[in-house]
């Protein structure tokens, strides 16, 4: 078994829960629930452990949008099919555990597609690259 740093964990647990009530007034500030916003981020906690390993920065951003992005898609559905709020709470973690993961690949493909695009397009144009 690893040893626990008890103050790190306590500091970390301390930053979520600074994270998610910073999210929680945001969220009312713009004027909807956050509730499906939260339970997409608990969903996203078990979608990374099949996400692609990413740095810090890239960890951030797709755990980020995939947590609004799925809330949102969530209610969205969930509303228009008239599910009841906890129906919606869990479609919301239920995308989220599936959009995470290919939200975080696509961060980790994005510099790759980009430079394959780059030099397609100077092919096209004629343009040859200097050593």
């Amino acid at each position: 078994m690893t040893p626990v740093n008890e103050a790190a964990a306590a500091n970390a647990g301390a930053v979520a829960v600074s994270l998610a009530g910073a999210m929680q007034y945001a969220a009312q500030w713009l004027g909807f629930d956050p509730t499906p916003i939260i339970c997409a981020a608990m969903g996203g906690i078990f979608g990374s452990t099949v996400a692609p390993a990413a740095g810090p920065a890239r960890y951030f951003i797709s755990f980020t949008g995939s947590s609004v992005l799925s809330g949102l898609f969530g209610t969205a559905i969930g509303l228009r099919l008239g599910f009841s709020h906890i129906e919606i709470n869990s479609l919301s973690a239920v995308i989220a555990v599936v959009f995470h993961p290919l939200i975080g690949a696509a961060i980790v493909l994005a510099p790759k597609l980009m430079q394959g695009f780059y030099r397609k397009v100077m092919d096209l144009l004629g343009v040859k690259e200097s050593p």
